[in-house]
């Protein structure tokens, strides 16, 4: 049988323990609805993923497939129609983009990352 409400002092994630009533983890004033922000937490992270895979993309095409240098024509260094230093331009963009919501990723997680580094850092009980 489960324990009663009262008797309820926390929960596990990701194998660490934390009490949802210690500063850091506690919801935010008007965060009520925890489904809302749990459906931005994965658009966001969705859309990061969907970022990296566009960086990684066109750093392998500006690395490996469109050659570089004077020696070769305007049209020997493009993609689908879109030149080298396009290319380069929306790396930019992507790489911009995905850090402002890396920024955004790691404010929804603030209260997380402060709980586990005090979980993680704190002194050693002598046994």
């Amino acid at each position: 049988m489960p324990p009663a409400a009262a008797e309820y002092t926390g929960q596990v994630q990701c194998g660490v323990p934390r009490n949802l009533d210690s500063p850091g983890t506690r919801r935010e004033e008007g965060d009520t609805n925890p489904v809302r922000r749990n459906a931005l937490n994965y658009w966001i992270d969705l859309a990061m993923f969907l970022l990296m895979i566009g960086i990684a993309f066109i750093g392998i095409l500006l690395g490996f497939v469109i050659p570089k240098g004077e020696r070769f024509s305007d049209k020997a260094k493009s993609f689908w129609g879109i030149g080298r230093h396009d290319w380069g331009d929306i790396h930019l963009w992507l790489s911009l983009t995905f850090v402002v919501l890396l920024i955004v990723h790691l404010w929804l997680h603030w209260g997380w990352i402060v709980a586990t580094t005090k979980q993680v850092f704190r002194p050693k009980r002598p046994s």
